[in-house]
């Protein structure tokens, strides 16, 4: 009885053993993908300075997908040639293409294309992403950029 007593104690103790290694290598990929996710990759032409982004706060119609007919309420918070900030509920993910319409104070709605760049949890608990505005002329993104 001893003796299927300390088999059964050894093979709880390998598998406990076994069970935290697996834990270890589990906590260290998941570390090393929310590493390589955080760092968005922008092209030098595209970094702007303090002085080339403007703050606003503009409600926006998001659609997730070209089929989609139920728009997802958000705003833009901040804007400059190259790309805009947005906060909303929808979950977006990186590289992904989503259609808005913009409400800009004293004009029409604009429809615009965007890419996401990143997105993460904002600062009060919503949605936060940075968009780039990817089917859209040079003049088109400067004229947004003045609106604000």
């Amino acid at each position: 009885m001893a003796m299927k007593s300390n088999i059964a104690l050894s093979y709880i103790a390998m598998l406990s053993v076994v069970g935290f290694f697996l834990w270890v290598i589990r906590n260290f990929v998941l570390a090393l993908r929310k590493k390589n996710q955080i760092i968005p990759v922008i092209s030098a032409s595209d970094q702007t300075t303090e002085e080339d982004k403007k703050t606003i706060d503009w409600a926006v119609h998001i659609f997730l997908s070209k089929e989609d007919d139920i728009p997802i309420p958000g705003r833009l918070i901040s804007i400059s040639k190259a790309y805009a900030f947005m906060e909303s509920s929808a979950c977006l993910k990186t590289d992904q293409e989503i259609s808005l319409y913009v409400d800009v104070q004293g004009r029409d709605q604009v429809r615009l294309t965007a890419k996401v760049i990143w997105a993460r949890e904002g600062r009060d608990g919503r949605n936060a992403a940075q968009l780039s505005f990817i089917n859209h002329s040079v003049d088109e993104k400067r004229n947004l950029f003045q609106l604000a």
